[in-house]
């Protein structure tokens, strides 16, 4: 029920997300805790070497992060009446905020779908690098492990 943007009019194609956090909660993770998407698609069928792709926005619409089936799992695949693609991320170390969901289908030389604002991903405050501390969402997006010396 989103609006979309389609290369061609055609029937819907992303038909469901569901985002579950490794501690088992929809839409909600901690920094640094992994993460799973699972994206329902249909009436696709009449679509061959397809990609799929996530892409996680700030609310002002920049682009963070992006998971594409192409890049990351090396495949693309053959359009189905129905289908569930799962993207698992082990860790997503991003600072505390909320960041909106992008799913776009492609087929190597265009998009056929792109579905913006799909879902809301909430990223809360975890103890991420052991000091009780993490940077604040003006201080960058990451929240990644380092070593400091002083010598």
């Amino acid at each position: 029920d989103k609006p979309r943007k389609q290369h061609r009019q055609r029937p819907p194609i992303f038909s469901g997300l569901k985002i579950t956090s490794g501690s088992g909660h929809a839409n909600l993770v901690e920094s640094g805790e992994s993460v799973t998407f699972e994206v329902e698609i249909a009436d696709c069928e009449d679509s061959k070497n397809v990609t799929c792709a996530i892409a996680l926005h700030t609310e002002r619409a920049q682009r963070v992060i992006f998971f594409h089936t192409q890049y990351h799992g090396n495949f693309s695949f053959a359009g189905s009446k129905h289908a569930k693609l799962i993207c698992h991320v082990p860790s997503l170390p991003l600072v505390p905020d909320s960041y909106y969901v992008e799913l776009v289908m492609s087929d190597g030389y265009q998009f056929i779908e792109k579905v913006e604002r799909v879902e809301r991903l909430d990223v809360v405050f975890a103890n991420t690098l052991g000091t009780g501390k993490i940077p604040s969402r003006g201080q960058g997006f990451f929240v990644m492990p380092c070593e400091w010396k002083m010598l």
